[in-house]
């Protein structure tokens, strides 16, 4: 659960910028769906598929005061079943190209091997094959 009222003051991005964040205040479930309108939407304005990108866990919980968890992978398995509900309703809606943001990645590299691409698996768990996915990591040069 997230709270957006109470802002903390957090070193992110591995201790490359400091921001006040919204914060995690209770466990992060799935809530209303809100992607596959603004997909249908975007969609009904192209005569090209358009593709549906989303933030991953890793990068959503970089950018985000823990105040609940107490454990980086705990919260980013959270935040991947939550992200997986909602991916599940795009392909319902219709989406065909779906990609995960997680320019996190390349700031916490252990973490990526240990159980980042983890998390990613449990984003796309029960994505069709048909569906296109990918996942964008940017880096700094």
């Amino acid at each position: 659960m997230g709270d957006f009222s109470t802002l903390n003051h957090v070193s992110i991005r591995n201790g490359r910028a400091d921001r006040m964040l919204p914060s995690i205040v209770g466990p992060v479930r799935a809530q209303e769906e809100f992607l596959p309108a603004d997909w249908r939407l975007a969609q009904g304005m192209s005569s090209v598929p358009v593709k549906v990108t989303i933030p991953g866990p890793v990068t959503i919980a970089d950018t985000n005061s823990d105040q609940f968890y107490g454990d980086r992978k705990e919260l980013c398995k959270d935040l991947a079943r939550a992200l997986n509900v909602e991916i599940l309703r795009c392909v319902k809606a219709g989406v065909k190209h779906i990609q995960l943001d997680e320019p996190a990645f390349s700031r916490y590299p252990r973490a990526c091997v240990s159980w980042g691409c983890e998390t990613l698996d449990m984003c796309l768990e029960g994505v069709p094959p048909e569906v296109h996915t990918q996942v964008h990591i940017c880096t700094r040069a």
